[in-house]
Order: C-alpha cells, then sequence, then structure tokens
C-alpha cells in the first residue's frame, strides 16, 4: 500500500455535475465543511465529477505525491491554483522545489510533492469536457509478440493504457502522451545485434487513423517496422508525458533473418531480361504460402509491377524487362505463413542491382582478316615513309657539304687574291 501511496497521481479536470459521490458502492452525501468535492485518492471511484465554477477538490493527509491536469478553453490563461490555507499558486508563481508545472495552450499539467492536506481550489476557464480522474497505477499492457521475429517484418499490435484496472480515456490527454517502442539489445554475447543501440521501432497511437480503430479509447495501436539487425532484443514500450516517463518490457523476442530472400541476375545481352530469384527456407516458412508485390523503378524513370503467388517450387523468378542500363530499385511485400501458422508480413525497400552495358561481341575471322590487312598496310606506310624521310636526309647532307666546301674555296681564292695584291702594292713601292 505505501508503494501504491508514492506512485500514483492524480489527472484532475472539470464537467458539469451537482454532486460527488465519496465512495463508490456508498450513497451520495452533501458536501461537508463548506461547498467542495471531497476525493479519496486511495479508495474513491474513477467517475468523480466537479461543478464547472467554484470547483473544489479535497487531498487528504496520506498523499505523498499528486499530478493535475487542467484541461483549459483553447488559448486561455494558464490555472490558478488555491490551497487550503488561502495561498495561489500560478505557473509563474509556485515553490519549484516541490512542484514542476508545465503548461500549454490548451491545459495545465502540475506535479506536487507532499500536498498540502485538506480543501483545493481551482480557477480558470476549464474545458467542460473533462472529468476527474484518479490515477493509482498507470500501466500499459499489449499482447506478447511473436518469438521469432523476422528482419523487414510489419506487425499490427495493439496495447491499452490502464489506469489500475480501467482502461484510460485518452480523448483529452493525446496531446501529452506518447508511447513509442523501442527494440533494446539485450546484450547477449552469443548474438550479433550485441551492443547495438535501441532502435526506435514504432509509435503508438490512439487517434482513430491509420491501423487505430477507435479515437481516444485508451486501446493504442502501432505497426512494428523490424528494420534491425538479427539477434536477441527486449521490446520497450515508453511512455511519455511532460512530467514523466515509464517502461514496460515486452518479454525477449529474437530477431532472425527474413526467410524468403531475394538475388539479382542481370541480363548478359541487350535483348534479354534481368531475373530476380526467389529462394524460401522451408525449414520457417510454407513454400506455397508465399506471395509477394513487387514495384520496380527502372533507370529512365519508369515503373512497374510484378506479382508472384501460387508458386509450390522454389527458387521462383521474377522477370524484369531490360528496359535501360543503369540503376533498378525494387520495393517488395512479402507475405507468407510459418509451418507454425503464424502469418507474417514483411516490407523491403530499395533492393537494388545495376544493369552495365554488355562489351561488344568478339571479331569475326573476315574483321581479324580486315585488320590484319590494315595492320600490315600502316607499317608498308611506316617504312615508306621513314624510307622517304632517311634519302630526303641523306640529300640534305650533300648540299650541305656542297655548300661548305664551295664557300671554303671562294674563301680560300679570295684571301690568295687580297694576298696577291698586297705583294704587289708592296713592290711598287719598295721600286718608287
Amino acid at each position: 500500500m505505501a508503494a501504491v501511496k508514492r506512485s500514483f497521481g492524480v489527472l484532475l479536470a472539470v464537467f458539469f455535475s451537482t454532486s460527488v459521490a465519496a465512495y463508490s458502492g456508498q450513497q451520495e452525501q452533501p458536501p461537508q465543511n463548506g461547498d467542495y468535492a471531497g476525493v479519496d485518492l486511495l479508495n474513491g471511484p474513477h467517475d468523480n465529477q466537479l461543478p464547472l465554477k467554484g470547483q473544489r477538490f479535497r487531498i487528504d493527509n496520506q498523499v505523498d505525491k499528486i499530478t493535475l491536469s487542467f484541461f483549459r478553453q483553447p488559448k486561455s490563461k494558464p490555472v490558478i491554483l488555491i490551497l487550503p490555507d488561502g495561498t495561489k499558486w500560478y505557473d509563474s508563481k509556485h515553490p519549484r522545489e516541490k512542484v514542476t508545472w508545465f503548461t500549454d495552450e490548451n491545459f495545465d499539467l502540475i506535479q506536487i510533492e507532499k500536498p498540502q492536506p485538506g480543501p483545493w481550489q481551482v480557477i480558470g476557464q476549464l474545458d467542460p469536457r473533462s472529468r476527474i480522474v484518479v490515477v493509482s497505477d498507470i500501466v500499459f499492457k499489449t499482447e506478447v509478440l511473436p518469438n521469432p521475429m523476422f528482419q523487414h517484418e510489419r506487425l499490427k499490435v495493439s496495447g491499452t493504457l490502464y489506469n489500475g484496472d480501467k482502461p484510460v480515456d485518452t480523448s483529452l490527454f493525446r496531446q501529452i502522451v506518447n508511447l513509442d517502442v523501442l527494440f533494446i539489445s539485450s546484450n547477449n554475447p552469443d548474438y550479433s545485434n550485441f551492443g547495438v543501440k535501441p532502435t526506435r521501432v514504432a509509435q503508438f497511437l490512439d487517434n482513430g487513423k491509420g491501423y487505430d480503430e477507435v479515437y481516444g479509447d485508451g486501446h493504442f495501436t502501432g505497426l512494428l517496422e523490424i528494420d534491425v539487425e538479427t539477434g536477441e532484443y527486449i521490446p520497450t514500450f515508453e511512455l511519455n508525458t511532460p512530467l514523466y516517463e515509464r517502461n514496460f518490457e515486452n518479454p525477449t523476442t529474437i530477431v532472425e533473418p527474413l526467410p524468403v530472400t531475394f538475388t539479382a541476375k542481370t541480363a548478359e545481352k541487350a535483348e534479354g531480361e534481368h531475373k530476380v530469384e526467389v529462394s524460401v527456407n522451408d525449414q520457417v516458412v510454407k513454400p506455397g504460402s508465399v506471395a509477394i508485390n513487387a514495384r520496380v523503378m527502372f533507370p529512365n524513370g519508369g515503373e512497374k509491377t510484378f506479382s508472384l503467388a501460387n508458386v509450390e517450387n522454389f527458387p521462383a523468378t521474377i522477370e524484369i524487362p531490360n528496359l535501360a542500363y543503369g540503376r533498378y530499385v525494387m520495393d517488395l511485400d512479402v507475405f507468407a505463413t510459418t509451418v507454425g501458422g503464424r502469418e507474417i508480413t514483411a516490407k523491403i525497400t530499395g533492393f537494388d542491382f545495376i544493369a552495365k552495358e554488355p562489351p561488344p561481341p568478339p571479331p569475326s575471322a573476315a574483321e581479324l582478316a580486315a585488320e590484319k590487312r590494315r595492320q600490315e598496310q600502316a607499317r608498308l606506310e611506316r617504312e615508306r615513309i621513314a624510307r622517304e624521310k632517311a634519302e630526303y636526309e641523306a640529300m640534305i647532307n650533300v648540299i650541305i657539304i656542297v655548300v661548305i666546301n664551295i664557300v671554303l674555296i671562294v674563301a680560300a681564292a679570295a684571301g690568295a687574291m687580297f694576298w696577291m695584291k698586297r705583294k704587289k702594292r708592296r713592290a711598287n713601292a719598295e721600286k718608287a
């Protein structure tokens, strides 16, 4: 009982009413010691109600901690709390060492340590749809997840948020209740996921959309997307509100490889087709139960869907036209039944392969002979050019030698004539 006293809280709001039953199964009694409604937080019923104006409530002297939730008219000011001794608390003015106050445009969420016993009053434009809810033990209960599960599996899972033994009406609280699912490694060294970080695999919603059936009925629905490494995990449901967080663990489960695998084989010829080979582990799933929908995005921007069903013998093949060279991307929806009778659904996104242009075919004998003749002609042409170049260079060398010899002869003759004239002038000068 002491543990319950320490852990419970109160979610308080307001609904139209004129009187309140003090205990379940007892006759209604008029308010005592003033015009307020008394609420026994340990034993009080879940349907206590308060008047819209002048609303008051009593906290008994056994309470260690309470959480008050006031839903207000849209964009109205935060509420004011008036304690039994007349003290006023505001969202901006309260003893922060014992009070945590979270406010939004539509609600106030207040947690109080060791609240003052006696009649309390709240002042504010409260939402008339609200009602008192006495929270003694918030628990989230869900079905046990299958074991094993498979990579890429998609699994719809439902659970209920309970206050004690009754489902919580979350229609007014959906803005402040977040419920996520994490797969946390068990850190078992025998598995390959040892030491991996937690992975968020789903968000549970109670909004009447998607997989959830009824809005605000306290029954949450999530689609688990098991895109994690194989190994042993502890599925953990994480409940968050602005003031507290709670975790609820499922028994450990093993994530195994999907027992349906895909292998791409590209076309060897331009006119051929690509093939995606589908294999099945018949020790895990029934081959005849496997059905596949595939969507292919071609390199040229086109798309096409393919289906595979009613196949008894595997491996089977999905044939894909070779429309262009480049990257082919496939999204695959896989449906199968395990040998134990469990229906599984899996989704693989981004399975891809690259089709490369094949090399040209080898040359024919005629092409080889023609290439040989071309190479021989090229060789002869190179030899002719080299020969002509050598002859030209030899002729140039002869011309250079002849020119040099002529220059030398002319220079020698000119020198001889100059010497003879000089000698003659000298002789004439001596005779004179």
